[in-house]
């Protein structure tokens, strides 16, 4: 499984208290292990499909239209485990976005 797999296609939408983007996740990669402190973030689907982890809840996967809310402090990562492309959109707020890369604790803690 690739590591760091997740780019940042464009942003649509930013005032500093609201951002909306949208993203890749390459084939049969995963993201960064990481969290949010001051924003919540709700995550959809839009092409392939995505497994949502979070640190202490089971692992969600979503196809396109199907949506997940992660809350601010719950260390996250997003996977792709098909052999084709996942794009996803992101919006995320109230408040100025930050992204708190995982401790290695962490990451054994969200990932199988």
């Amino acid at each position: 499984m690739k590591r760091d797999g997740v780019k940042l296609l464009f942003t649509l939408y930013n005032t500093g208290e609201v951002r909306v983007a949208e993203f890749s996740i390459d084939p049969e990669s995963i993201g960064s292990v990481h969290h949010h402190t001051t924003v919540n973030e709700l995550c959809i689907c839009l092409e392939g499909e995505m497994l949502v982890h979070q640190q202490n809840l089971p692992v969600i996967t979503l196809v396109p239209g199907q949506r997940v809310n992660i809350l601010l402090g719950v260390v996250h990562t997003v996977e792709n485990r098909l052999t084709t492309p996942c794009k996803y959109m992101v919006v995320q707020g109230p408040g100025k976005y930050d992204l708190v890369r995982a401790a290695a604790d962490d990451h054994q803690a969200v990932l199988p």
